[in-house]
Parts: structure tokens; C-alpha cells; sequence
């Protein structure tokens, strides 16, 4: 007996939501083709509003009552979700039992923390901000455009992504230097523009040309880790040839 297209069928997990404990082992429910919301919930409004990650899990089963050898299968994203408002990947954790909280750590483990910037947060940052503003001394490295870094406070930690350079400009400040009177120094007002707005707020200092030891906010680099990879597909930007083939 033929194992046919049909007998290679994809399982949900036995909790198909985004709560902690969603995933897990799977279950007997078929993910039918063609079947909307039968592996993910519909977007809402507030989703679209201010964005939201869904970890879903499938199993790939062949449901056969022969004894054939399979020989191989496969599962792709052959194409791209028709809102341009969403993304979609796939990657394994390499576990049948894991939670969607594993998973989530995993999916995060592509950046690690790495050492503390010369850059120091410039004003206080309240949640929603689309902004990242630091200050630094004359002529220090921005961070680069779609690099990662880190806001570290005494109650969280925050990866945020950078998209652009705003602005750069160079601002002198008068500070009290101890003695009655007071002391001048300059420094460089960096503006990035990040993915995502912050979902909390952190605080700042008052702009010091002192090194501070234990800010309320510090901003960390990262370091590219190789927790996962991850399997998506995107458009062509010109027509493929018929034989051409290239691999990236």
C-alpha cells in the first residue's frame, strides 16, 4: 500500500493557545487545510494597535494502516501572509513535550546580554516611547541599524531593536562641580528610532561626565547567539530564470 499525500496529516498540541503552558504534547486534532483559525486566533484591534507575538504548535504525523517506509517529508512556508502587518517563521525546539514558555525562551536565546555601552540614557523613558535617546562623549560609535540592545533597570530587562538613526547632535552642559562653582562638558545627543515602543517605563540619571557605577537605567550591547534557527519566506525582488539556483 501507497502512502498518499493525504496520510501525511499536521497535529495541533494539546493546549493550541499562547498561555505559558500552551504546546505541550500532541493531540488528535487534525490542523485541516484550508480551515481559518485552525491553528491561530484572528488579530485584534489592540493586537494590531501595539503588536503581539502567537507561538503555535504543530506535529507531523503519517496516518497509514500499512507497514510502507517512509522515505521523507518535509514542511515549508511557501508564501508570505497576505497582511503586510504580519510576519511568519518556523524553528524547532527539538522537544515533543515543550511548553510555549520554553519555546519562548529559546525563540529569545538569539541574543545574549553582552558588555555595558559607553552610551548612558538621556531622560527619563515612559512606557510607550518609540524613541531611544543616550548621550555619549564626542565622536563614540553609534550602535549600528538592526543591531540589539538592552535597557537594564533594578526591576527588568528590555531587548530593543534599533531602526534607524534620527538624529546626532552635540550639546555643552554646565554641572555642579563640588566646590561652589560649577564645571562645563560636552557631549553627543543620539536619537534611534526603535521597533517597537517600550511597555514600561525606565529612568535616567542626571547627565554626568562622571562614570556612573550603578545606573537606574543601564544600556548593554548583545552578543548573537545560536538558540534557534528559523525558517520563513520572503518575495523575490526580480523574476527568477528557469535552471538558476542560488543559496544565502
Amino acid at each position: 500500500m501507497t502512502i498518499h499525500n493525504t496520510d501525511l496529516k499536521l497535529l495541533a498540541a494539546l493546549q493550541n493557545n499562547d498561555t505559558d503552558s500552551g504546546g505541550g504534547n500532541p493531540s488528535a486534532v487534525e490542523i485541516l487545510d484550508g480551515q481559518a483559525n485552525a491553528l491561530f486566533n484572528d488579530i485584534s484591534r489592540l493586537d494590531r494597535t501595539h503588536g503581539k507575538v502567537s507561538l503555535r504548535k504543530g506535529f507531523m504525523s503519517v496516518q497509514t494502516p500499512g507497514t510502507e517506509t517512509l522515505l521523507g517529508a518535509h514542511i515549508i512556508l511557501s508564501q508570505r501572509a497576505a497582511d503586510p502587518a504580519v510576519s511568519v517563521a518556523m524553528f524547532s525546539t527539538g522537544s515533543l513535550a515543550d511548553t510555549r514558555a520554553a519555546a519562548r525562551n529559546r525563540m529569545e536565546s538569539y541574543v545574549a546580554l553582552g558588555a555595558r555601552s559607553n552610551w548612558e540614557l538621556y531622560g527619563d523613558h515612559l512606557s510607550g516611547a518609540r524613541h531611544l535617546i543616550l548621550y555619549g562623549r564626542y565622536n563614540l560609535a553609534a550602535p549600528e541599524i538592526g543591531s540589539v540592545m538592552t535597557l537594564v533597570s533594578s526591576s527588568q530587562t528590555v531587548w530593543v531593536k534599533i531602526t534607524s538613526i534620527v538624529s546626532r547632535v552635540y550639546q555643552e552642559f554646565n554641572v555642579p562641580n563640588g566646590s561652589g562653582g560649577t564645571r562645563t562638558f560636552a557631549r553627543d545627543i543620539l536619537t534611534l528610532a526603535m521597533s517597537a515602543p517600550l511597555a514600561e517605563d525606565f529612568l535616567a540619571d542626571a547627565v554626568t561626565d562622571l562614570v556612573l557605577s550603578s545606573p537606574k537605567t543601564a544600556i548593554h550591547g548583545t552578543l548573537t547567539g545560536s538558540g534557534a534557527v528559523y525558517y520563513g519566506c520572503m518575495a523575490t525582488s526580480v523574476a527568477p530564470l528557469l535552471g538558476a539556483g542560488d543559496c544565502g
